[in-house]
């Protein structure tokens, strides 16, 4: 149990932004490192093979490192990644770093947004009342949710966010974030070929049904939504 808390305070630590009243400090993205999974490879299965999770990690290795590498000698060197990731995005000329910056922040977002098939599969107390608010059910937000990821042409994701005090379902394409948006995240689920093409090859769709109902992890959501994770 300590040793997954580790690993999921070191998550934390690249997810979130420093605040002026938060005495804790997002890791920097000059000292941006990739952390063990807050799972196994394996558990994911059989909705992800671990040789696909493993394929998966060295992919967003490759953001880290690239992103470490261009923020050298930078006004981003100190910032946290969502720090980072924001102020990228205001930049035209910043759009190789932002593509970096926000692939590595989408990643790992991603990874904590999901978890073992039979965990966390749905919200609880103020959340689950937003979800049966706006769309009357959580299987209904489920079924909005997989009609929403079918839409994506190419590569991008699908996620929850909180527009205010309300839920909704956004695609973003290629590194987009909701983030640039003004947006809070609460799930995503990748939509890049390279997240279920060794499982699933061409079937996008069946990746995106049992992604949705198995796999998306609602007490992380819960928590963002409660604000007891601040990215």
């Amino acid at each position: 149990m300590l040793e997954k808390a580790l690993h999921l305070d070191c998550w934390a630590q690249i997810l979130k932004r420093k605040e002026p009243s938060d005495d804790s400090e997002g890791m920097t993205t000059s000292d941006l490192v990739m952390p063990e999974l807050p799972f196994k490879p394996s558990d994911l299965d059989p909705v992800l093979s671990s040789s696909s999770v493993d394929a998966h990690q060295q992919i967003h290795k490759g953001y880290v490192d690239r992103s470490r590498e261009l923020v050298r000698g930078t006004s981003y060197a100190d910032m946290t990644l969502k720090e980072a990731v924001e102020e990228a995005a205001k930049k035209d000329k910043d759009s190789e770093l932002f593509r970096n910056l926000s692939q590595a922040w989408n990643h790992a977002f991603y990874w904590m947004s999901i978890s073992p098939p039979g965990q966390g599969t749905a919200p609880k107390s103020a959340l689950l009342e937003a979800v049966n608010k706006k769309y009357g059910s959580i299987d209904k937000c489920r079924d909005t949710i997989i009609e929403e990821a079918s839409k994506m042409f190419g590569s991008g994701y699908v996620w929850v966010v909180q527009d205010k005090e309300e839920l909704s379902v956004v695609l973003t394409k290629d590194a987009a974030t909701p983030l640039a948006e003004g947006l809070k995240p609460l799930l995503c689920l990748d939509l890049w070929e390279h997240a279920y093409y060794l499982d699933y090859e061409g079937d996008r769709m069946s990746y995106i049904d049992s992604g949705v109902k198995e796999l998306l992890n609602w007490g992380f959501a819960d928590r963002n939504w409660e604000g007891g994770d601040e990215w």
